[in-house]
């Protein structure tokens, strides 16, 4: 809001509280020096330092601008960059919780790249490491060359791999091809992007990052906060965020694909089966998997269509109903227990192996 008003405190080299005013009305015009009360007035160390409230409209960037260019006046504290600094972390947070979100996503692949290289370390070991990296430490994980120690292995005098490879090369052309694939430069960003639905070169946000970086240090360190500033931030940010936020769901593409497969499966069985002999079996069987089935079946289908509708109470609900009302079959019951041990996509798998019909 414009007619809100923010503390400013300002240190002015000046031999006394006049010549400092003097300097000030330079930046905040030739009527500053009447309106500062002499509490807002103090002397240490050589210095006259004035506080003020000013009126946000009074503090643009160009008023900014000019005093971060003084040689004699210096911000001490500042609420307006205070509150800029607040808003300024939470644009870059979701940043920066994507990035490590995508670094987690890709560990195994990069602990190379990563400080704790002992195999006594666990998989959620990896991931809190991650998770306590600064921003800066993000952006130069995501710049590490993978290859760079396979590169001095290979390359060193009398290695035995570097043997064994141009003994397995049937030329010297061949040999250089292999040598080159083993030694290319193989970043940690080069891992990330394979896991995005649209790969994006590193240069394409590399800029925009690196910009992040800069201004979330600024407001981390309580520096000054122009509105220019939030503006670059929010358009860096929108850049990043648009760019790596489409991640690939590889678990949710194959539990769709084992769903359809053993649909189909099932399906074959009755038709195998025949409609009399289906007559014939089990009563109850017959009715939990005609009811309780077709509902559980018909919600999990629906969320596997918009993951999102498993956070619907309702649906929820459906799922935790189906759930129960089949685990009352003892057949079922055993179904769902091999679900719950071998996981969905599997299970359903092992089902189709087990009819005979994969």
């Amino acid at each position: 809001m414009a007619n809100k008003e923010y503390r400013l405190e300002l240190a002015v080299c000046g031999v006394n509280e006049f010549k400092a005013l003097d300097k000030l009305t330079e930046i905040f015009g030739p009527d500053f020096k009447h309106k500062v009360p002499i509490s807002g007035l103090s002397r240490r160390s050589g210095l006259i330092f004035i506080e003020y409230s000013f009126l946000e409209s009074e503090l643009d960037d160009g008023v900014y601008t000019q005093i971060l260019k003084s040689k004699d006046v210096t911000i001490v504290s500042d609420a307006l960059s205070l509150e800029r600094s607040h808003q300024m972390l939470g644009i870059c947070l979701p940043v920066e919780v994507l990035l490590k979100k995508l670094l987690i996503y890709v560990y195994s692949g990069i602990v190379d790249a990563l400080e704790r290289t002992s195999k006594e370390k666990t998989k959620i070991d990896f991931c809190c490491f991650i998770n306590g990296m600064t921003f800066g430490g993000l952006l130069n994980i995501l710049e590490t060359d993978l290859a760079a120690k396979t590169r001095k292995r290979l390359l060193a005098a009398g290695n035995e791999d570097l043997i064994s490879l141009a003994i397995a090369s049937s030329s010297f052309g061949e040999f250089q091809d292999k040598l080159r694939e083993q030694t290319r430069k193989r970043t940690v960003w080069d891992e990330v992007q394979m896991i995005l639905e649209q790969p994006v070169p590193y240069d394409y946000v590399a800029g925009q990052l690196r910009k992040l970086l800069r201004l979330r240090n600024k407001a981390a360190h309580l520096q000054t906060i122009t509105e220019r500033n939030l503006k670059e931030a929010r358009k860096s940010a929108e850049h990043v965020l648009g760019s790596l936020s489409n991640i690939r769901d590889d678990y949710k593409d194959e539990l769709k694909k084992a769903f359809a497969e053993f649909v189909t499966t099932m399906r074959e069985v009755v038709r195998q089966i025949g409609p009399e002999e289906i007559a014939r079996a089990n009563k109850e069987l017959c009715d939990t998997i005609g009811k309780a089935g077709e509902d559980f079946l018909e919600t999990v289908r629906s969320v596997l269509d918009d993951p999102d509708s498993v956070k619907d109470m309702k649906t929820r609900l459906a799922l935790k109903q189906g759930e129960k009302r089949l685990r009352k079959n003892e057949a079922m019951g055993d179904i769902m227990h091999d679900i719950e041990e071998k996981g969905l996509i599997n299970s359903m798998h092992d089902m189709g192996l087990g009819l005979g019909l994969k």
